[in-house]
């Protein structure tokens, strides 16, 4: 969660997956005040939540039954405030590698998770 959010994470409900990390930040009473407003409750239902971005990167893709992981499209992305840099996989990269509107700024590489499970920032 980016922290000019404030802990407001207003449509966290839309997520199928998030963690312990960002659900100790959850500022309940900003959201729910956004969510009340808006009348759209289910964006602050929170998802199945993991310990770590590892873990919830392993339950997602177990969660994608019928899905060969050879064909599988991943983007991270900072935020949706923040979308004009992104991680993104093989197969996404693959897809998008030709664009003239996108620019790569590097070549698909393997990601690696720090020792507590989480992924380093980018």
């Amino acid at each position: 969660m980016a922290p000019e959010a404030h802990g407001n994470a207003y449509g966290i409900g839309l997520a199928d997956f998030t963690t312990l990390r960002l659900a100790a930040k959850f500022d309940r009473e900003s959201a729910y005040l956004n969510a009340l407003t808006s009348t759209f409750v289910q964006r602050v239902m929170m998802p199945m939540t993991l310990p770590d971005d590892r873990e919830a990167l392993k339950v997602a893709l177990q969660s994608l039954s019928g899905i060969k992981p050879q064909d599988i499209r991943i983007i991270r992305i900072h935020n949706t405030l923040r979308l004009s840099e992104m991680l993104v996989s093989e197969n996404v990269y693959k897809e998008i590698s030709g664009s003239p509107i996108i620019k790569a700024l590097s070549p698909p590489h393997v990601i690696t998770f720090g020792r507590d499970g989480h992924l380093p920032s980018f």
